[in-house]
């Protein structure tokens, strides 16, 4: 039987969610989307309102919870 090494089978799990949110966006580009800071992102991030996953040293943002220039859910 082969293991699997956990942080390769959680890296996959984190690629498979963003994949299937039709991918991630930076925090600088959700700031220009809905028009606020990039600190007030964060803010967002912190506050639950925004989903967030962690890559590497930075926070991206799946794709599918934003719709216009707005987000469609609260988290």
């Amino acid at each position: 039987m082969t293991e699997l090494d956990p942080d390769a089978a959680d890296l996959a799990r984190r690629q498979d969610v963003e994949r299937r949110a039709g991918g991630s966006l930076s925090a600088d580009a959700v700031g220009r989307l809905l028009g606020i800071t990039r600190e007030a992102v964060d803010e967002r991030r912190r506050a639950k309102t925004l989903l967030a996953i962690r890559r590497d040293h930075e926070w991206v943002y799946p794709r599918a919870q934003f719709h216009g220039t707005g987000t469609s859910h609260t988290w």
